[in-house]
């Protein structure tokens, strides 16, 4: 979060220090200022609630917004994962599912009807990288590949089937996307968006069991910001 609040507050300082210059500050420019000012303060908002939530409290929101308070159909989709993806993968849930709202304008999960809020899939570990065409699939190679989704099935074939059983257990769109290293992921492409490990990194035992409620989830997980977080336990070989 650190890193998209500090680029917008730099843009949003540069026009209003021109406002103190004279009036090349239109009435456009001030409103631009307003909304900016407005956006940085729910970005804040936004990873400061997710951050001070529990492990069991987060869940149950994923569980009630991704998978209709379901806990079973939420168990389903972590077992897919689990038996789907290369062994000692990680596996991280971000974007509204988490939030509870879109970042780029605050609207609700599931604003445009039921099912039409994907699942932003976030996939850790060098060998699950290697699903991605070596040519196009990657943003930075061998760190950051481009998202695996209904647009882009080809990108990594042998994902693919994975991520549609996993969109009939979820009964929405689901997307993947594969990183080496999730600090940085966090920092280069989720500029500070809240995210939260369901599958720690070589963890290949079930995270504990999750009812409706989530109040007996025993996963050792925890929601990070970009830049200030320390590196997940998994990613470090001292798995939960």
């Amino acid at each position: 979060m650190a890193r998209r609040a500090s680029s917008k507050k730099s843009s949003l300082n540069c026009t209003a220090e021109a406002a103190h210059d004279g009036s090349r500050v239109t009435e456009f420019d001030a409103a631009k200022i307003d909304l900016m000012e407005a956006e940085c303060e729910m970005a804040e908002d936004v990873s400061r609630e997710v951050k001070e939530m529990t492990d069991e409290e987060i869940v149950a929101r994923i569980v009630s917004l991704g998978f209709d308070g379901d806990a079973g159909r939420y168990r389903e989709f972590c077992d897919a994962c689990r038996a789907g993806l290369p062994a000692g993968t990680g596996v991280a849930l971000r974007g509204s599912v988490v939030t509870a709202q879109r970042w780029e304008d605050g609207s609700p999960f599931d604003a445009d009807g039921h099912g039409t809020s994907d699942l932003d899939v976030t996939l850790i570990g060098g060998d699950v990288m290697k699903c991605w065409d070596e040519e196009e699939g990657y943003y930075i190679p061998a760190l950051h590949t481009k998202p695996l989704g209904d647009k882009d099935p080809q990108i990594a074939p042998p994902l693919n089937p994975l991520r549609e059983e996993l969109q009939r257990i979820a009964r929405r769109p689901v997307n993947f996307q594969a990183t080496s290293n999730i600090i940085m992921f966090a920092r280069d492409v989720l500029l500070g968006q809240p995210y939260y490990m369901i599958i720690e990194a070589g963890d290949e035992e079930k995270a504990g069991e999750t009812e409706a409620t989530a109040s007996d989830a025993t996963k050792k997980t925890d929601v990070k910001e970009a830049a200030s977080a320390p590196a997940p336990r998994g990613a470090t070989g001292e798995g939960a």
